[in-house]
This record gives structure tokens, C-alpha cells and sequence, in this order.
């Protein structure tokens, strides 16, 4: 199950993952991310991750890269917050191709120290 979150910052838009994700889920975070990316032309993105299963991690990051490939929208800065050691593999990883975007991982309980990442300009 997605969630959306609130993250306090105007230009971020935040999900929590809890559980298996579906299509559904993945429509509803590329919703709420247009809404933002109608507002915003830069935005960040809080992911918190509690625990995960269903589709890989690595395949819902591609859905995200697609959609902002097509997409006049740049995502400045992503937090993935989360214990899971698979996840976080899985950013490692990922960094590599995700080229515009600065991209972290934080603990469950560096919540905070996510949301300062996010909102702490170069």
C-alpha cells in the first residue's frame, strides 16, 4: 500500500510504502505528482519505506524515471527513508542512473534528517 504523506515543504511531495505495492498505488503517486509538478517546476520527493513487497523497489524508481523523462519536471532531491537493507541496495544502485536528482538514504529514525535534506539549498 502507498500512502501519500505530508512533508511540510511546498515544492516535496512525500509516500509512504506499507506493504505491497499495485498499479493503483503507482497511479496515485504519478497523480499526486503531476498535481505538484503543476505547481512547481523542481520538486523533491520524501519515500519512506517501512516494508515492502510486490513489485521491486528498482521497478517502481524506473516508473519514476519515466515519468519525469517525459515530463518538463526535475526532481531535485530524493530521501528514501527506510531500515530495509534490500532497499537500500537498491538505491546504491540506482544512483548511478538517476543523473539529475541527488538521491540519499536515511534510517526510520532520521525522519527529520530527511525532511532537512530536502529542504536545504546547494
Amino acid at each position: 500500500m502507498l500512502t501519500i504523506i505530508n512533508t511540510d515543504i511546498n515544492n516535496g511531495i512525500g509516500f509512504c510504502i506499507n506493504g505491497k505495492i499495485t498499479k493503483d498505488d503507482i497511479d496515485l503517486a504519478f497523480s499526486e505528482l503531476k498535481l505538484k509538478t503543476d505547481e512547481y517546476n523542481n520538486i523533491v520527493v520524501y519515500c519512506e519505506v517501512k516494508d515492502f513487497v510486490g513489485v521491486k523497489f528498482s521497478a517502481f524508481l524506473e516508473e519514476f524515471k519515466d515519468l519525469f523523462s517525459i515530463q518538463k519536471t526535475s526532481i531535485e532531491k530524493i530521501a528514501v527513508v527506510t531500515d530495509d537493507e534490500r532497499v537500500k541496495s537498491t538505491i546504491i544502485f540506482e544512483k548511478k542512473f538517476i543523473k539529475k536528482a541527488e538521491l540519499k538514504t536515511f534510517t526510520l529514525n532520521q525522519k527529520q534528517n530527511a525532511i532537512n535534506f530536502l529542504t536545504t539549498k546547494y
